[in-house]
């Protein structure tokens, strides 16, 4: 008897590509993940490209050339995730009194930054932030990015015509929180 009528897998494979510029290279990632409990990522196959002059600072310039490398790949259709280089934002750590998470912490974040004049209150901008293990008071690492760069990125890779979900920025020398 072969097929697969009648019984479900207990398990469905999700898939992405990560995608990370630098000066020197771009680097491209397909991501794989078991949608277990534990839904843990790993790398399945990766690419790097070679900048040769090209500036991916530039959003066009950057999704020409990772379109170019995805449907090399095959893999123009899946998921796409950006992780900006820390030079691309504003990094700080910042003391909130407890440990939050998900919009709590955004907003909590926002509010820190305007209480303290490190941004305006009009100041449009976009913020990612995780929690330092093991410190009291609770401390935070944060990127903080002008929407409107973040806006850029967002047209660009569409007008490339890819599906870019996500952004972050990587911190300072990777660490844990990379």
């Amino acid at each position: 008897m072969s097929g697969g009528v009648g019984f479900r897998l207990p398990w469905t494979v999700r898939e992405a590509v990560g995608l990370s510029p630098s000066a020197e290279r771009m680097v491209l990632a397909h991501l794989c993940a078991s949608d277990d409990a534990r839904m843990l990522w790993s790398v399945a196959a990766s690419r790097s490209v070679e900048a040769d002059g090209r500036d991916f600072s530039d959003p066009q310039i950057l999704a020409s050339c990772a379109r170019a490398e995805l449907v090399r790949a095959g893999w123009e259709k899946l998921p796409l995730g950006l992780v900006l280089p820390h030079e691309e934002a504003e990094i700080t750590e910042r003391e909130l009194p407890v440990l939050l998470a998900g919009e709590e912490l955004r907003e909590a974040l926002l509010w820190s930054l305007h209480t303290d004049g490190t941004t305006d209150e009009a100041q449009d901008i976009c913020l990612c932030g995780t929690p330092l293990a093991g410190t009291v008071p609770q401390r935070y690492w944060t990127a903080q990015v002008e929407a409107v760069r973040i806006r850029t990125y967002f047209s660009a890779f569409a007008a490339a015509g890819l599906g870019l979900h996500r952004m972050t920025v990587c911190p300072p020398n990777g660490g844990a929180l990379a």
